[in-house]
């Protein structure tokens, strides 16, 4: 068996799997990982009905100038955003910083920068990951699932992945675990697994029959 038998692979994942420590430990497995981030699908630039999403992006952290001495962050129009407080969200530590309702109140930017209702006080949160590792793969992923080349790429994992669990939950009837502790779950996963891969043996070995009778 090889040591590293995922080396040199694709990993093609949803963003539930989007975190700094995933693709931190495929990166030392030496795979690479194609995991969009949460906001991967608001900046895409084809809408589901086909209009144009130009002009519409969202500011996000590249957004806005931090400044390290004073510990804030300086947004498009020109406003402070000060440290709140560390908060853990999305799997992983970060710090907080917020901007005061008054400088958001008539911003141009307002459309471009907050999702609120109407009645609520309007101000700008920004979640900035504490680093702790000397490479930023998180922000390295976001720049690369934006392009098209990893854009087609990630889009076959609906492809591959999706029919097997449609197989496996409706047609084998696995809804949910019958068992309990991880070892005899991994046990009972494994053999549904074994079974949609002989019936997918089964149905290459009839296609071939039934080809080799249309010649």
């Amino acid at each position: 068996m090889k040591e590293k038998p995922l080396k040199g692979k694709v990993i093609l994942a949803d963003n539930a799997y989007f975190s700094e420590d995933n693709l931190q430990a495929a990166k030392k497995k030496e795979m690479e990982a194609i995991i969009p981030d949460e906001q991967f699908r608001n900046r895409d630039e084809d809408l589901k009905d086909g209009k144009r999403r130009i002009g519409k992006e969202q500011f996000d952290a590249r957004h806005f100038k931090y400044v390290k001495k004073e510990n804030y962050y300086i947004c498009p129009n020109g406003k402070h955003l000060v440290f709140k407080s560390k908060v853990k969200l999305n799997r992983n530590e970060g710090n907080k910083y917020q901007s005061r309702v008054s400088d958001c109140s008539g911003c141009p930017y307002v459309l471009k920068c907050l999702k609120t209702k109407k009645n609520e006080k309007k101000y700008r949160t920004l979640y900035i990951p504490i680093r702790r590792y000397e490479e930023n793969l998180s922000q390295k992923m976001r720049e690369k699932i934006d392009k098209p080349k990893y854009k087609e790429l990630y889009s076959k994992r609906l492809g591959i992945i999706e029919p097997v669990f449609a197989n496996i939950t409706y047609c084998k009837g696995m809804n949910y675990f019958t068992l309990r502790t991880q070892q005899k779950v991994m046990i009972q996963w494994l053999l549904y697994c074994l079974v949609h891969n002989i019936s997918k043996c089964n149905m290459l070995e009839k296609m071939k029959v039934m080809g080799r009778e249309n010649i």
